[in-house]
């Protein structure tokens, strides 16, 4: 992501749809919030 976002700010929802689908891939029902 470098390079690309704001890294202050925009990449926060990115990362967490990325570790919510990586979830759904392997079967698990929920995903720790980072907040």
């Amino acid at each position: 992501l470098e390079g690309n976002l704001c890294r202050c700010t925009g990449y926060h929802n990115i990362v967490r749809a990325v570790q919510q689908g990586q979830a759904a891939m392997q079967g698990s029902a929920a995903v720790a919030s980072a907040e």
